[in-house]
């Protein structure tokens, strides 16, 4: 699928949204995969043990992939993963940068195996506690060898208890 140039989010789970895998999608960019075609933000997830993989997330305005409640009242997101995606960079390893390729506002989610490259502020950015940063690329093209800079942060933590290994 190609998901893009939509207003808000390309694809969104609201808090009731659980066991959803988002999987081989190409979400904002253009057909081909190597220039963008902006959604607000690419993946918005507020529920529960959802699945992110296996994507291009490129391109959109301002986040890639979104863990966070839409509202105070919705249970914070926990046991989520996104894995296995290209984030911020296009088919062909360009940047296609977002403002953050991944923002977590949740508790015990996972982010691991990614590429995440090439977005215009973070590549990762860790509000919420306990949440694991495991064997993902930053700031590198997809071999690990050419810089693909994230512009200020490759990860931003400001929350306890995270874990970080193996990027």
């Amino acid at each position: 699928n190609f998901i893009s140039g939509n207003k808000e989010g390309g694809i969104i789970i609201d808090h009731l949204g659980t066991q959803n895998t988002v999987q081989r999608n190409y979400i904002g960019t253009k057909r081909t995969g190597t220039e963008s075609h902006p959604n607000l933000n690419g993946v918005d997830i507020a529920g529960n043990v959802n699945f992110v993989r296996n994507n291009i997330i490129a391109g959109n305005t301002e986040r890639g992939v979104t863990i966070e409640r839409h509202v105070e009242s919705d249970a914070i997101p926990t046991g989520n993963v996104v894995e296995n995606n290209r984030i911020g960079l296009s088919l062909n390893d360009v940047m296609l940068p977002q403002e953050k390729g991944v923002y977590v506002q949740g508790i015990g989610n996972t982010i691991q195996n990614n590429n995440i490259s090439g977005n215009s502020i973070a590549g990762i950015d860790i509000l919420g506690d306990s949440n694991s940063i495991l064997n993902n690329l930053i700031g590198t093209d997809r071999t690990g060898n050419e810089a693909r800079p994230n512009t200020d942060f490759g990860i931003l933590i400001t929350s306890s208890n995270n874990t970080i290994s193996g990027n």
